[in-house]
């Protein structure tokens, strides 16, 4: 494959974010990765409903909206 510039054949792939084996005294924010990893109480929530994982959420929001509408007082249509 002939790159569209020549000056393109030596240029190294820039890297997205979420790489953990770099350098650790740079933070990157080219991704959204917590530093501090996900907090304790992440772990038993996760494995309960390890199950859904594949699920794709609802795209109405449905049970947001219903808890939303009682919260606030009105109807959820």
């Amino acid at each position: 494959m002939t790159p569209a510039k020549k000056w393109l054949v030596g240029v190294e792939r820039p890297r997205h974010g979420g790489d953990v084996w770099g350098r650790g005294d740079i933070i990157d924010f080219s991704c959204s990765l917590n530093p501090l990893g996900p907090p304790s109480e992440i772990a038993s929530f996760i494995m309960n409903d390890l199950d859904k994982v594949s699920r794709y959420p609802d795209d109405s929001c449905s049970l947001l909206k219903s808890e939303l509408s009682t919260f606030i007082g009105v109807a959820d249509d």
